[in-house]
Parts: C-alpha cells; structure tokens; sequence
C-alpha cells in the first residue's frame, strides 16, 4: 500500500513536486496527497487540486495528527531556512519519513541535530537521476573517462524571482550558495569523490536598484579524493545572469573534453554529453530527461518501504562552504 505524501509549503518547489508525483502515478494507483499551504498558494496549485478532486487536496495543521496515522510522507518544500522548524512541528505529530528539497538546512546546529534523530530523511538531488548523469558516471566506472579535474556553471536570471521574495526568510534572500550550487556539489561528490572545501566567496546582487546581500554570484572550490591522488572542482553560479547555462565541464586524464548540458527549459528537457579530445568529437543526447520525476520516484519509493539508511547529500560540503566564504582567498 503506498504511503499517503503531505507536501508541506505551496510555492514553486511545491508545484514542481505536485506535477511530478501526477506524472509518477498516471498508470498506477495513486496515493493520497495533501498540501499543508504557507502564506502565499501558487495558482497553479490550486488548479491541480480542483482538476484532482479524489486524490489531492489542501488540509490544515489541525488534521495532520489524522493523517499521520497512515505513516505518510513528509514532502518539505519550505524556505531552507524553515526546514528544521518544519521538521520539529511535524516530529511532535507523529511524523517519521520526510524528503526534504535542497539543501537540508545549512549550519552545523541544525544538520547536527537532524542526525541525531531516528527518523527517515531522504534529499533532493535531482540530478543525480539526470539520464546523462548516470551515463556519464557510466563512463567514470568503466574508465572510459578518469577526470583529472572539473568546472561547473548553474547561472540563471533570478533577478525577477528575487524581486517577488522568492525563498526570502525574514525578508532576507536566500544565500547565492543554497539555490543552485548545491546541485553543482553532489554531482561534483558523485563524479570525483569525496569533496573537501579549498576556498569559497559570495557577492551581492544589485536589481532595480536593491541590494540583495550574498545573493547575486557564487563560487565553491573543492579537493576530491585523498593526498596522493587528489583532483580539483570549480563550481560557479550567478543568479543574475542574462543566459540560462547549467553545464558541468570535466577534463579527462587522457586529454579528453566531456561536457554534460543539462535541460534549462521545462519545455525542452533534452540533455546532451559532448566529449571532445584527439580522436575527433562525440555527442549523445538524451531526450525527456525528466530528472524531477525520476528522483520523486526513488525517494518515494525508498521511503515507502521502509529500506535504506538517511541521505543527506552534500550538506555537510555546503554548511563548511558557508563557514568557510568569509575568510576565502580568490
């Protein structure tokens, strides 16, 4: 029987989760869905909700003792900064098994204390479960490709978004290191090992005359593997940039060029592997790569059935980084 889902929040994240899990259940039974809304309700939510009658609808937080009985799934899609408050709420419920949008939270307190709790947290990171990731990793185990080191640029123009208080929190924005570089840390982990923090800055992001504090670009430098064999990472993201660019570029040991261009389009989720090197260029392409709803069916899954141990992604990469960006040297 598959759990009911709470989707707690009703912005963007919780929308993206909402159309995912329809497309998860449109040849097998669905399971139960309920949206705990926050302050503001996308409006496309509420249209899913009224075209699915039987089985989504809006529920308060006095019903959710009711529907914790059932053992549903926590689907946490609240500002980064409310993730743990949102948690704890839940935990005095009853609740057990929560997937949690990225990053989990994003100091050495909260993500401590998470650990601490025998509950079921599962994080989002969509993609891993990009089909050219996993073709890529693909080519990593097999040695067709052995990265010597590796660059990563997430850039969008965010700026409208910011205007509209997208993710604020207390009316701050959310860190530039929270929004897409996240990403760009677990698909570094997964393609070089193991990361440790070298260096990391933030600068601000100027819109319409405002000034959104550690919000604007962003870089992360990482060391992967161990003394003896160690390679390197860049990771950048600008969130006021006029073009669309989620690329992750890796240099092989054998001169090669393999660059993976990730869908930037809901409307075109086609993404591609480009290697490049002495023997002349190879492309592959990889059609409907809808890494949202593959990872919502992982985690779902892993959390229905009760198998599997805590993920927590790259968060402790990213609390360090946040530690770290004061006292960075670029």
């Amino acid at each position: 029987m598959n759990k009911p889902i709470i989707i707690i929040g009703s912005g963007k994240s919780a929308l993206l989760h909402l159309n995912a899990y329809i497309k998860i259940w449109a040849d097998r039974e669905f399971p139960q869905i309920y949206i705990a809304p926050g302050d503001t309700i996308e409006s496309e939510i509420t249209d899913v909700v009224n075209t699915h009658t039987a089985n989504i609808k809006f529920t308060t937080p006095a019903e959710l003792p009711e529907l914790c009985r059932d053992n549903p799934v926590a689907d946490i899609c609240t500002p980064t900064a409310t993730h743990r408050a949102a948690i704890e709420t839940m935990l005095r419920t009853g609740f057990q098994c929560f997937l949690v949008e990225k990053p989990l939270v994003t100091t050495a307190e909260d993500f401590k204390w998470l650990a601490s709790q025998k509950i079921r947290i599962e994080v989002m990171q969509n993609y891993l479960f990009s089909l050219a990731t996993r073709r890529v990793l693909q080519l990593i185990q097999d040695h067709s490709i052995i990265p010597e080191n590796a660059a990563s640029f997430f850039c969008k123009d965010r700026t409208q978004d910011s205007l509209n208080k997208r993710g604020f929190y207390n009316g701050q924005p959310p860190h530039v290191f929270t929004v897409e570089l996240p990403h760009q840390l677990y698909l570094a982990e997964a393609f070089l090992g193991r990361a440790k923090i070298n260096a990391a800055h933030a600068e601000d992001m100027l819109a319409c005359g405002t000034v959104f504090t550690e919000h604007g670009t962003g870089i992360i430098y990482l060391n992967h593997g161990d003394s003896e064999s160690c390679t390197s990472s860049v990771n950048f993201s600008c969130l006021s940039s006029h073009k669309t660019i989620k690329k992750f570029i890796i240099n092989a040991t054998n001169g090669n060029i393999l660059t993976i261009n990730y869908p930037v389009s809901k409307s075109n989720l086609t993404s591609t592997i480009e290697v490049n090197g002495i023997g002349g260029a190879k492309r592959e392409a990889f059609e409907n790569d809808d890494m949202i709803t593959a990872a919502l069916k992982h985690y779902y899954d892993a959390l229905n059935s009760n198998i599997g141990s805590n993920s927590f992604g790259s968060t402790g990469i990213l609390i360090e980084a946040m530690a770290h960006e004061q006292g960075a040297c670029l």
